[in-house]
């Protein structure tokens, strides 16, 4: 990047590469961990499939996760978590 002026603010973002099967999970906030992420997807694809019992088993152990870690939050104001319509 060239430019003539002497302050700018540069915003950059970029997609990282695709994990594959044997890369470790990392998420940058530290409450987020593997099992909230496992069961969304779980509840992402059960949905996806059209099969509503398997969303709603999953859904519900995604949400009650999301609780669980909201609990543990030391921020007492909160949102709620939106729901699909």
């Amino acid at each position: 990047m060239h430019t003539k002026a002497k302050n700018i603010i540069v915003f950059y973002e970029y997609a990282p590469p695709a994990l594959g099967e044997d890369d470790e999970f990392f998420y940058p906030v530290f409450a987020v961990g593997e099992r909230l992420v496992e069961y969304g997807m779980a509840a992402e694809y059960f949905l996806v499939a059209g099969d509503g019992t398997g969303y709603s088993a999953w859904e519900s152990k995604y949400r009650n996760e999301i609780e669980n870690l909201l609990s543990r939050s030391s921020v007492k104001d909160r949102i709620p978590p939106r729901r699909w319509i």
